[in-house]
């Protein structure tokens, strides 16, 4: 076996054989035994003769084992994301052509054999298919090579230097490329111990307190939870070493929170077509408030007429699109720009441009960013066009309601009023003109965010269509 990352695990077998390796609820194994573990497994694919193999497993041991698995043989692994609905689920496994889908039972192992009418041609050196739902909740496989995942986790070992870690959590499904790559691998190719324990994200908080890790890959959200559970004592600052920022729009008041508690809050950006990372903010270094990093080494970045254009470690190309196989570059679709010494920013989604009644573009990341770091806001999604003034969806945090029968205001006043001080903060052209209250949280479940926290535009402006269309008269304030 000449796989580097295979190599690794030889070496920390034999150097720390009795280092914890994965944990989770039920095992632990160490890393002579992870390796004794992925021989067998390995083993048994080769014999078992299959291709292609769907893991549709919780964060686990046997889904680490199981991946490693087929990484090392060469096989190619398809991770079923557990937040697809069964309809998106059932094209994912039709749409790859997987021969058999790995699942769990009462935590054991159960193969399902799959009878694809056929296998789709795959672009050569293909070992992983991830599919990333986008804004549009319709899967697309993206198509990556042994040498893609290696890249991203030799330039992020490099990019991390010599910081100190022994410790990572899993907060995110182990489907979600993110947390595959600059988890996993990359927290055993440094020879940590990778915890993985539940996800949902109201145990995301105690997960952190029982297993004290110090890395932690956080969407925006789970940042402003740490930051909320650690200004109450709930959580220790010193106890991080990185929490990393990926998924979705960070408001640099939010960077500012971290910073006066101490947190090590650093700021990354990719994508799928990039196998995952492709900037981030390097420990030690003093970024600009904003800024998701300098490029990562494998990286190769320019703006082309404002977008955010990469080569270097290009995917191999999507599933059934020919047309997409092997490119020399990936245009992001993100607006963005560097600055002198060769900081990151990212500045929005190009498709999700509003263009105000004035003539003005405005990103409604932005916006949201801005609303959601109110304490009265957990949720926003933000609206407008030419024929649509800018109008806010939000989700109220129930906890900063809690203090509102002593103030004697209603929680319709506390959001009135949490507006009213971020339009104090906006450009007039940028301010909020309408908004409505909604009762249900966004999530990946009612399929309202994707799998990294980002708001699926087109799921929830169909949803709330008679919310978000110009019919409405100015600034209602409506319970739904």
């Amino acid at each position: 076996m000449n796989h580097i990352l295979y190599q690794r695990l030889q070496r920390y077998a034999q150097q720390q054989p009795n280092a914890n390796a994965l944990r989770d609820p039920h095992d632990c194994l160490t890393y002579q035994q992870l390796l004794a573990a992925v021989n067998e497994r390995m083993t048994m694919l080769t014999n078992s003769g299959l291709q292609r193999v769907a893991l549709h497993q919780a964060n686990s041991i046997q889904w680490v084992v199981n991946d490693l698995a087929l990484l090392f043989n060469n096989m190619v692994c398809i991770p079923v994301p557990p937040f697809f609905t069964a309809e998106q689920q059932r094209k994912l496994l039709a749409d790859s052509g997987a021969e058999v889908v790995l699942t769990n039972l009462q935590n054991v192992p159960q193969w399902q054999a799959l009878a694809p009418n056929s296998l789709p041609a795959l672009p050569q050196g293909t070992v992983k298919i991830t599919y990333t739902s986008g804004s549009t909740g319709e899967p697309k496989g993206v198509c990556l090579s042994s040498e893609n995942i290696i890249k991203t986790v030799t330039a992020l070992d490099d990019r991390l230097g010599q910081i100190r870690v022994q410790r990572h959590l899993c907060v995110m499904p182990l489907a979600v490329l993110l947390e595959n790559i600059a988890g996993v691998y990359l927290g055993l190719w440094r020879g940590y111990e990778m915890i993985l324990a539940d996800t949902d994200l109201q145990h995301v908080v105690a997960n952190l307190r029982q297993y004290q890790p110090q890395s932690v890959i956080a969407t925006p959200g789970l940042v402003s939870a740490i930051i909320q559970a650690t200004e109450q004592g709930a959580l220790n600052a010193s106890s991080f070493g990185v929490i990393a920022v990926g998924g979705a729009r960070l408001l640099p008041s939010i960077e500012q929170r971290a910073a006066e508690l101490e947190l090590p809050l650093f700021q990354g950006y990719g994508l799928s077509e990039f196998s995952s990372v492709a900037c981030f903010n390097a420990p030690g270094n003093k970024a600009p408030a904003g800024s998701v990093g300098k490029a990562l080494k494998h990286a190769q970045l320019a703006i082309i007429n404002g977008e955010i254009v990469l080569h270097g470690n290009t995917m191999l190309g999507y599933v059934h699109d020919r047309s997409s196989w092997y490119p020399e570059r990936i245009y992001t679709g993100d607006w963005g720009h560097v600055d002198e010494q060769g900081y990151v920013f990212v500045n929005g989604r190009k498709k999700n441009t509003m263009i105000t009644p004035f003539g003005r573009n405005v990103d409604p990341e932005w916006l949201e960013a801005e609303l959601t770091s109110t304490p009265e806001i957990m949720q926003a999604a933000v609206f407008g066009g030419e024929d649509l003034p800018i109008t806010a969806l939000l989700v109220a945090n129930q906890s900063a309601h809690s203090a509102a029968p002593a103030m004697n205001t209603s929680r319709q006043e506390q959001l009135s009023h949490a507006i009213a001080q971020v339009n104090s903060r906006l450009p007039e052209y940028a301010q909020i003109r309408r908004w409505h209250q909604i009762s249900e949280p966004f999530s990946v479940t009612n399929q309202m965010l994707t799998g990294t926290g980002r708001n699926r535009r087109d799921s929830i402006a169909m949803h709330y269509a008679h919310l978000v269309t110009h019919q409405h008269s100015a600034m209602p304030r409506i319970m739904v």
